[in-house]
């Protein structure tokens, strides 16, 4: 197991390396600047900012393009070139320099750390349900004996994957925060963003109902066809046809034979659960005004302030390909056949 894990492991870390490369590399060829948009001068040193005329990385082997044909044949100048550009690079700084918002002078660190915190807050009640319900109604569908009624289940769950979610969104709004309508739930949260976002569930919970209804009801219908999928699959096996045989009744056949066996396809929606959790979602957070890692990213991008945009970036790709090495180990342990692969 040790082995597998460290080659996944290195494997992943340097599909991170890529991606923090590919990144420095795109925001260097985005037209604009923070100060381009900026009536005044911020005061910050150029070299805080991401985006740079620093070479990305330690090394570069792209070849530079011809000045004059007198230096030589066309075909050379295609041909890799090695450069060692040494510690003054983009990829150096990034990694040692504190990095500073270019819109309010404020830590990078401080700001993600603040959003992080309304992001875990509105995800992780949205991750339990959607796995809590997934599961109860899949179980539910193969238990029950009407399958008209599971159908009816499958149907309602699909169409409402199919609706988007700044369309689901904005329903919610006009239906229940509309005093023209039913005015249960509050629309934007107007409430104190200094408390953060846990503090906020237990003193201001109205606000968390509908961006969770948002994020739960189209995201439902996924987790709940892997798991549906995963049971009746189980149950056309053999080891079920030899269990019920055996004389245990259908529901205590379900937990001890086919609820672990099924649990096997649902676990690759971990890889997409925790990047979940730490990206959040910019449609919904922008929509009801909450202040998370989606809605930040969104305004981060927008006044080109590059520096916590990037950071945003790393670190939902850091936690994506974490969420996929997890997913790999839970399968490796609960699945003989990954063993013999």
């Amino acid at each position: 197991m040790t082995s597998f894990i460290f080659r996944r492991l290195i494997r992943y870390l340097c599909i991170w390396i890529l991606l923090v490369l590919t990144g420095l590399w795109i925001i260097s060829e985005i037209p604009g600047t923070h100060q381009d948009l900026s009536e005044e001068n911020t005061g910050l040193d150029p070299g805080n900012s991401v985006k740079s005329n620093l070479p990305v990385f330690y090394f570069g082997l792209l070849p530079d393009p011809p000045v004059s044909s007198a230096e030589g044949p066309v075909f050379w100048h295609l041909l890799p070139q090695f450069r060692w550009h040494g510690l003054a690079n983009q990829f150096h700084r990034f990694l040692t320099a504190r990095s500073i918002s270019l819109t309010d002078q404020r830590p990078v660190a401080d700001k993600i750390t603040e959003a992080l915190s309304w992001t875990m807050a509105l995800q992780l009640p949205v991750v339990c349900i959607i796995f809590s319900a997934a599961w109860y109604l899949a179980l539910w569908s193969v238990s029950w004996k009407r399958r008209s009624s599971a159908s009816w289940v499958n149907g309602i769950l699909t169409a409402l994957h199919s609706v988007p979610v700044f369309w689901l969104a904005s329903l919610l709004l006009a239906f229940f925060a509309n005093p023209d309508q039913w005015a249960l739930f509050p629309g934007l949260y107007l409430g104190d963003r200094s408390l953060g976002g846990f503090s906020a569930w237990f003193h201001q919970p109205a606000y968390f109902v509908l961006p969770v209804l948002s994020l739960v009801l189209p995201s439902l219908s996924m987790l709940y066809l892997l798991s549906l999928q995963g049971f009746e699959e189980s149950m056309k096996s053999r080891f079920w046809v030899r269990a019920m045989a055996s004389g245990i009744s259908h529901s205590a056949g379900i937990r001890s034979q086919i609820v672990p066996l099924a649990l096997i396809p649902t676990l690759g929606w971990l890889s997409s659960a925790i990047p979940f959790l730490i990206g959040g979602s910019l449609v919904v957070e922008t929509i009801f005004s909450i202040p998370g890692m989606g809605r930040l990213m969104y305004q981060s991008v927008h006044a080109r302030d590059w520096p916590v945009a990037y950071s945003i970036f790393l670190l939902s790709a850091a936690f994506t390909l974490a969420g996929m090495l997890l997913s790999d180990v839970l399968q490796w342990l609960m699945d003989p056949r990954v063993r013999e692969v």
